[in-house]
């Protein structure tokens, strides 16, 4: 059995690589064919000899027959086909869209180690529109950084921000405090705070409060202090600067009241002396009218006592208390909006670091795609166009310069020739007289005189879609063989 089949390879001008001198390729790129013979072993069966000849036949004279042997039986299937590499580097490229090739190196150009170091330039494509597209994303890379680093600065003000205004609305809360106390005396602070300013009875204990200035619940034959006994425990009483003005306004008032009473006393014996004719009408009217303005004063001691406990002593403990409760909302309020602006700060931070980082991919990226722009030479070899092992695409769009080409096409193939093997197409008819293993005879059409010998290493298991459409009533399968090791 054995296959056999056309072939095109393309070499520039000059020495031919040996390996590729050895299988007779043409330097002009013209097609070299190759023919591959498939050998199979077949058995004979030996025959008696007595059986051969017929009954009653004379033996004695010359035999027409010969004695059967066991031997191979070969049945060739010959088919033409091309030598490839089963193992190539393909060079691509690696540019977003659709990009022209400016330079190309000649097909069939060697490449050496010198030239890889080199870094010799293969393929170059154009790069005007990334060089373009390049410095908009700079400028855009450079406003995200300014931006990315405003935010984290932003972020540190606002955090200190955040931390005066609470302090400060803080301590605004803690004079306010101290303010009610100062007023009321800490315990009645503390328990107008907890129940309500309009839960304490604030008449009440001040009533208390004068009872206990005025000397009354005096223990017995005690003297009038202004002190009063000490609260019982548990017992809130009225203190503070509240406490200091009622007793002033208490002290007040029975300070005016003793004047009164003496005023009074003087002028009753003023008359009983004017009566009797002791002192001068002048002085008995200024008896009078001293009486008459201690009764003012004691009047308007009694006035200011009762306007502080009917109106002051009330406007001045809510007015402090609701400072406090006040102070206390705008430490709720700071807080909340601290939080606000620190949440808005931390998002447009984020907001921020999410543009810079995708604006520095995006250059990065630009950066990788002018590099991508060239390509160089991988590793040594010789330059092979990936047009020139597809038929198709070798008649449709050949590689060549000005062509345009897309991300992930083959430019360039760089072929390792230690994995030469040749592919041939296997009619249908033929395809069960083969086995993977079978030993192959491979002839180049450039060197019709030498064989090379090989072993069928694959088959494939459907048919060529290739040639499908190109004859769809004539089916063939590719397989490959692969050269033994050239001399």
């Amino acid at each position: 059995m054995g296959t056999t089949e056309n072939t095109e390879g393309h070499e520039p001008q000059g020495a031919l690589d040996p390996r590729k001198q050895a299988l007779g390729e043409r330097s002009d790129g013209r097609i070299i064919k190759i023919a591959a013979v498939v050998v199979a072993l077949a058995v004979v069966a030996s025959l008696g000899y007595a059986l051969l000849i017929p009954a009653g036949a004379d033996d004695s004279g010359p035999s027409a027959f010969a004695i059967v042997k066991r031997g191979n039986l070969t049945i060739s299937v010959t088919e033409g086909g091309t030598l490839r590499a089963m193992e190539s580097l393909e060079l691509k490229s690696e540019v977003e869209g659709r990009n022209t090739i400016t330079e190309l190196v000649d097909e069939g150009t060697p490449i050496t180690e010198q030239d890889v170091e080199d870094g010799m330039v293969l393929v170059r494509l154009d790069s005007s529109s990334l060089e373009e597209r390049e410095g908009n994303r700079e400028i855009s890379f450079y406003n995200a950084e300014a931006s990315y680093t405003r935010a984290k600065e932003n972020l540190d003000i606002q955090i200190k921000q955040n931390e005066s205004n609470i302090a400060i609305a803080k301590l605004n809360l803690k004079f306010a405090r101290m303010e009610l106390d100062r007023y009321l005396g800490a315990d009645l602070a503390e328990q107008v705070l907890e129940e309500g300013f309009e839960s304490i009875d604030l008449d009440a204990l001040a009533q208390k409060e004068v009872d206990l200035i005025l000397g009354g619940e005096q223990p017995e034959g005690a003297e009038p202090t202004g002190e009063g006994p000490p609260p019982a425990q548990g017992e809130v009483r009225l203190g503070g600067v509240a406490r200091q003005e009622l007793r002033d306004l208490s002290a007040g008032v029975q300070l005016a009241e003793e004047e009164l009473t003496r005023a009074e006393g003087e002028r009753t014996w003023s008359e009983e002396l004017a009566a009797l004719q002791y002192i001068s009408r002048n002085e008995l009217v200024r008896d009078r009218l001293e009486a008459q303005r201690r009764k003012v004063a004691f009047d308007a001691a009694k006035e200011a006592l009762r306007l502080f406990r009917r109106y002051t002593l009330p406007k001045e403990v809510e007015q402090r208390y609701s400072d406090h409760i006040e102070w206390q909302r705008d430490l709720d309020r700071v807080n909340a909006r601290a939080r606000s602006q620190l949440a808005q700060a931390q998002a447009t931070l984020k907001s921020s670091e999410a543009s810079y980082e995708l604006d520095t991919e995006r250059l990065d990226k630009g950066k990788l795609m002018l590099e991508k722009c060239i390509i160089r030479a991988p590793k040594p070899g010789r330059v092979v166009y990936a047009s020139t092992a597809d038929a198709w695409r070798r008649m449709r769009n050949p590689v060549r310069e000005g062509m345009n080409v897309h991300q992930n096409e083959a430019i360039i193939t760089i072929p390792d020739l230690s994995t030469l093997a040749a592919r041939v197409n296997i009619h249908e008819t033929d395809i069960r007289k083969l086995q993977v293993g079978q030993r192959a005879e491979i002839s180049v059409e450039a060197m019709p005189d030498k064989l090379f010998s090989g072993t069928l290493s694959k088959i494939s298991p459907v048919a060529s879609s290739a040639h499908a459409w190109l004859n769809p009533e004539i089916k063939v399968y590719e397989a490959d063989i692969a050269l033994d090791q050239l001399e």
